[in-house]
Parts: C-alpha cells; structure tokens; sequence
C-alpha cells in the first residue's frame, strides 16, 4: 500500500481505502476473506429476529443460554455476545467479535431501562434489527481497514481528525447500503442461517467493500 503522511489528509485516506481493497483483489475477494464477520453478522440478524418473534427470554434459550435467563442485564448481554461472536484467536475474528460488540452495545443504550431490565429487548422492531446488521458491518469493515492499513504505515502519519474524518464517510457508505437493500426486506421472515440470509450478508458486504474500493 503506497505510504502517505498527515499533509496528504482527506484524499490520501481514500486512496489508501481504495487501494486496501484492490489490495486484496477487490471487493468480491475482500468480502470473501470476511469469514468471521459475515457469519457473525449472521447469527446476530437471526438471533435478534428471534427476539422480534418470541421474546428475550426464549430467544435466549433457543441459543442455549438457559442458564442466564433472569439474570443480571450484563451477564446476559455478555453470554449473548459470547454465543454469537467468534472468540476473536486471529485480526479477522477478533474484528469480527468487536462488531458484534458494538452492535449489542447500540442495544443496550436503546433499549435496556435504567433498571436494568433487558425484557424492553421485546419491544424492537424490525427496524432495530437491521440498524444492528448495519453497525456490525460497518464496525468490521473500517476495524478491518484500518488494523491492516496501520500495518504498512506510521501510525503518528495519520491525524486523528483524519481517521475519523474516514471512518463517518466508511459508515455512512455501509449505513445507505444496508438501508436500501435491507428496507424491503422482511427480516423476521429470512433464515438468517440458511442460504437466503447468508446470500444477503454476502451481498451487503460485498457493497460496502465496493463502495470503499470506489472511495478514491
């Protein structure tokens, strides 16, 4: 990846997404390569789903959290992150499990009442489940981008401003991606597990890394 400094700013960062992309062999290789993530972002889709459909509690369950159920609103969230997320041993699954992090922490601050209470989890929408398939694409992707791309620089060349400068445009792409692919669909309907839910994670991911590539 060509190297870049502070002075080259907004324009450098693009080019840097860009080639990270082509660097891989474009978006579809890059998409590919997200293992960890896609099956992430899967399992979270479908558990919350699950959620919509039969409540906290027996969505729980099904996960084969039975043990937790009733107790403290923490130690729920952190089995659920653990039973969804990949135990982060490599980069990618350790990106991976930090998007679904962020995802439930979106959650929790929506959602779960000052009390504690996670059952408020039971009054998501459809809505909620696809801001959590977004946030937990758009974490991987720019966490992705941006451990590999300081692999190949100085980190003290990039300015704060300018990392997050790149960072809002990445998710911005990811969240109008996912809002026009995701509006239509009925998210409560789809096995996220089967072939039609993994062939739309595949897809959305593949359109985020395309608009990255195309960020020059």
């Amino acid at each position: 990846m060509t190297r870049f400094t502070g002075g080259g700013g907004r324009t450098s960062l693009k080019r840097a997404a860009s080639n990270y992309v082509g660097a891989k062999g474009g978006a579809r290789n890059a998409a590919r390569a997200a293992a960890s993530g896609r099956a992430g972002t899967a399992r979270l889709g479908g558990f919350l789903a699950d959620v919509l459909r039969r409540g906290i509690d027996r969505a729980a369950r099904e996960l084969g959290l039975t043990g937790v159920v009733g107790r403290a609103v923490d130690e729920v969230f952190a089995a659920i992150a653990n039973a969804i997320a990949p135990d982060g041993a490599t980069l990618e699954s350790a990106a991976a499990r930090a998007a679904i992090d962020e995802a439930l922490a979106h959650l929790y601050e929506r959602y779960v009442t000052p009390e504690g209470d996670a059952g408020t989890l039971d009054s998501m929408d459809a809505d909620a489940v696809r801001d959590s398939i977004r946030i937990s694409i758009e974490s991987y992707v720019y966490t992705r981008w941006l451990e590999e791309l300081s692999q190949r620089i100085e980190v003290r060349a990039v300015s704060a401003a300018e990392a997050l400068r790149l960072e809002r445009e990445v998710k911005d792409y990811v969240r109008e991606t996912v809002r026009l692919d995701l509006g239509s669909v009925d998210v409560l309907r789809i096995d996220w597990a089967g072939s039609e839910g993994r062939g739309i994670i595949d897809r959305l991911y593949r359109e985020a890394y395309d608009l990255l590539e195309a960020s020059e």
